[in-house]
């Protein structure tokens, strides 16, 4: 791969890590949430998001469990940006006070290296600035609580007169400051860049949503270098491992420490943005929705992203091509990677620079700041890092107040409008937490960074199964919505996580003798293959039990075990759906019932028997139609609605009262 085809791969991963992937789940979630809010009268709240699955389960215990999750995802999510942020906000602050300006500082030395001794001067003070700003976490918990501070009060102003007013102002100062760096810097080169690596993202999406680096994996855990097989674990440098035997892979850590760090941290941030954005879409189409919630984010990312990351390969190129001396090494005391910087020498200086910078070997935070000092005199240089300084302090307040608005309206159980003493204390708490986590580094600012990074990836796992089910539930109130579903199609009368003291009282035999009830279940059903499925589910269950008991003795009978309960869920899977199909419930499909078997095999029988105790579904069709003389269209019939609507919750009463007699 030549350095052309590398600047265009490195625009394509970060459109990727920040296009359409990014804000799906947002889009998901706000359009699920809408729906559920604005058509069916239902709080906006996370739990009303599985309406269309679960039903009035969702005023549960499910529904609790939900909403909780959703507020702690967005907790963290929302203080792993205050973390990151603070990085940024902190190394700009000292750039501002040690006068930062082409490679050094106003006491002069290199900005890479240590801070050089001043005129009378003595132990800490030598290494500080002319405010003693210091990178390092006392002053980036100092920041939080800044942030925080702001934060609580645009919170406390509410929706319009603070969260919205923030947001207003910092969107137009980052679109001056994107269209200020474009004129200044060669604006046909950075146009031309951005189509093509936008170009090259569509084109290449298929293939790296599929990215799993397995090769680069596979060498990883073999110790293989770029030198190929028989080369000793011990001569194999770290962060040498190119990922396999020819050693043209990539770097197996790249994906654990960005994208997936990436999204992780958007999917802790879902509850957050979909709820924001349910929130203030009322009265919108979901064409609509979309458009401004999908197509035009995507697009500001990649102006966003294309301008400065094109503006960065650019200057990179300059300082690569037109310094043969260039030196960028390793410091021989600390390992830690030592910046060089050069002015603008021996080639004629291009798009209003004053210098270039190496940006590869500099911190991430720096080389946000260098970039934007480059165009121009001293004071340019200083006014330009100020602006962009304001312009992140904006947005970071502007992500913790609506952040905490949210959490707000979930724990206030959707209502819009949270109580005034429940927005500060969230707001507060947001503080606290971010602070623990910076904290948890030990005082190591990179350590704080890794730590910001794990929480998220934490947080936004089990999130990322919500997700899924949410997408079902989605499709499912859109089906309803354009009427392909009717809303009162006969569903489950009871709940498969539903444990009465029935089912209680006999787990241990559905968990011990599982064949038992599949004979049972198919017997009842009539089904001509009763005896079958029931010998397969001994048989299958029982052999897998055996080989786990034997896994002591062979560590991968256990692998093996596993493949047999999977063909046994199978197995429950059938009956679930037979019951379906033989009670006329039309809610349901052959994949949910498979993932059911396999998490809660017990429960899903002891269901199937509860729904065929009941017997076959009373129903009346809620969605009859009828037609309407004057226009000539099809109608939904309200009283048939209502009869339908009766009909199921009168079923599901008479369970109830059943089972407490």
């Amino acid at each position: 791969m030549n350095d052309n085809e590398k600047a265009n791969h490195a625009l394509m991963v970060t459109y990727f890590h920040w296009g359409f992937h990014g804000w799906v789940p947002y889009v998901v979630i706000g359009a699920l949430m809408s729906i559920m809010s604005y058509r069916r009268g239902l709080p906006l709240t996370m739990r009303s998001c599985f309406y269309p699955l679960w039903g009035k389960a969702i005023e549960g215990w499910r529904g609790d469990v939900v909403d909780v999750l959703s507020i702690v995802c967005t907790l963290f999510g929302v203080c792993t940006s205050l973390g990151l942020g603070v990085r940024q906000l902190n190394k700009g602050l000292v750039r501002l006070d040690r006068g930062t300006y082409a490679g050094e500082d106003i006491f002069g030395g290199q900005w890479g290296d240590d801070p050089p001794q001043r005129a009378g001067c003595s132990g800490e003070d030598c290494h500080k600035g002319r405010l003693g700003i210091l990178f390092n976490v006392k002053t980036q918990i100092v920041i939080v609580w800044a942030v925080t501070a702001l934060a609580t009060t645009s919170v406390v102003l509410g929706l319009k007169n603070g969260i919205a007013a923030i947001s207003y102002v910092a969107f137009g100062m980052g679109m001056i400051l994107v269209l200020a760096v474009l004129f200044m810097d060669d604006t046909m080169y950075i146009l031309d860049a951005m189509t093509t690596s936008f170009g090259y993202y569509l084109w290449y999406l298929p293939k790296i949503s599929w990215e799993t680096d397995a090769w680069a994996r596979l060498g990883a855990d073999h110790g293989w270098s770029r030198n190929g097989p028989g080369v000793e674990a011990s001569v194999v440098i770290e962060g040498d491992n190119y990922g396999g035997p020819d050693g043209q892979g990539g770097d197996e850590g790249w994906m654990h420490s960005w994208t997936i760090f990436y999204w992780g941290w958007w999917i802790s941030w879902a509850p957050f943005v979909g709820t924001f954005l349910a929130r203030i879409s009322k009265g919108r189409t979901l064409g609509e929705f979309i458009m401004f919630t999908l197509i035009l984010p995507v697009l500001y990312c990649v102006l966003w992203f294309g301008v400065f990351g094109g503006a960065g390969i650019r200057m990179q190129f300059e300082a690569l091509y037109n310094n043969d001396d260039w030196d960028c090494g390793f410091s021989p005391t600390a390992g830690d990677v030592k910046s060089t910087r050069l002015e603008k020498s021996g080639f004629e200086a291009k798009h209003n620079q004053a210098y270039t910078v190496n940006l590869w070997c500099l911190d991430t935070e720096d080389i946000f700041f260098d970039m934007l000092g480059s165009y121009g005199s001293r004071q340019l240089s200083y006014a330009l890092t100020g602006y962009s300084w304001i312009c992140l302090l904006l947005y970071f307040i502007t992500s913790s107040d609506s952040g905490s608005f949210v959490i707000d309206i979930l724990a206030a159980n959707g209502d819009p409008d949270p109580p005034l003493f429940q927005r500060v204390l969230w707001a507060i708490t947001e503080g606290a937490a971010a602070t623990a986590l910076l904290k948890g580094g030990g005082g190591d600012p990179d350590r704080g960074l890794k730590a910001l990074q794990a929480v998220s990836v934490v947080s936004g796992l089990p999130f990322t199964i919500v997700l899924m089910y949410m997408s079902h539930a989605l499709y499912i109130a859109v089906q309803e919505e354009v009427g392909d579903l009717d809303e009162f199609r006969p569903d489950f009368r009871t709940s498969c996580l539903e444990l009465t003291w029935k089912t209680a009282s006999r787990l241990y035999a559905l968990i011990a003798f599982p064949f038992v009830y599949v004979w049972k279940i198919l017997t009842k059903l009539d089904d001509d293959k009763t005896l079958v499925y029931t010998a397969l589910a001994f048989l299958i269950f029982y052999f897998g039990v055996v080989l786990l008991l034997l896994a002591p003795m062979e560590a991968n009978l256990r692998m093996i075990a596993g493949a047999f309960y999977m063909a046994f869920a199978a197995v429950v899977a059938y009956c679930r759906y037979s019951a379906r199909k033989k009670l006329g419930i039309a809610t349901g499909d052959l994949v949910t019932d498979y993932c059911i078997a396999v998490l809660f095999y017990p429960l899903a029988l002891a269901q199937c028997e509860r729904e065929i105790d009941l017997g076959p579904v009373r129903y009346a069709a809620a969605a009859r139609e009828t037609d309407d003389v004057e226009g000539g269209d099809s109608v939904r019939d309200a009283e048939a609605t209502e009869i339908a609507k009766d009909v199921k919750e009168g079923a599901v009463l008479a369970y109830d009262k059943a089972h407490e007699a």
